[in-house]
């Protein structure tokens, strides 16, 4: 009778374990304030730092894939505990920037079309609130590359970095 009651307790005490798992994960859609720091650097040319605030949706699919609806960034993703950790797709990395570029390209005074990217930094990871409504952390994407100035006929090198940090609530 005491060994029944023991491998009760143990089904249920999994099964509360697991259900509090399951509770817990970020899988799910969440709203997201990002603030961020973008620093682009063309050789001969001044670099250039910029802040900025923002809206987003993150998407945390259940089989591990990863998006975002502002950004159309996309990758994987995965959690241990409380922390997660994502891993964005290099060709999304590479049209952020490319976008970028299209949009100082005005500032220049010339088109900035980007070649022969490396990424240098991918780096995205964050934890989950205790009560798993809240998600907060960290990314750092950073690339090197050459370009054409639009002056010059030769490649030049330059480099380009975002961190930010967020903030989310599921929604």
């Amino acid at each position: 009778m005491a060994r029944k009651a023991i491998i009760i307790l143990i089904l249920s005490l999994s099964f509360v374990f697991s259900l509090d798992l399951a509770l817990a994960a970020v899988d799910g859609e969440w709203e997201v304030t990002i603030r961020g720091v973008t620093k682009v650097k063309f050789k001969g040319e001044r670099s250039v730092s910029f802040w900025a605030e923002g809206g987003d949706f993150f998407t945390f699919g259940a089989k591990g894939d990863f998006n975002t609806f502002g950004e159309d960034m996309e990758g994987t993703w995965l959690q241990e505990g409380k922390k997660f950790l994502v891993s964005l797709q290099p060709e999304a990395i590479g049209n952020y920037f490319g976008d970028l570029f299209e949009w100082m390209s005005p500032y220049y005074g010339y088109d900035i079309v980007p070649h022969n990217i490396v990424i240098t930094k991918n780096a995205f990871s964050g934890t989950e609130g205790k009560d798993g409504d809240i998600i907060k952390g960290k990314y750092t994407l950073a690339i090197t590359f050459t370009y054409s100035n639009g002056k010059l006929k030769q490649e030049l090198p330059g480099s380009a970095s975002v961190t930010a940090k967020f903030t989310g609530e599921r929604y």
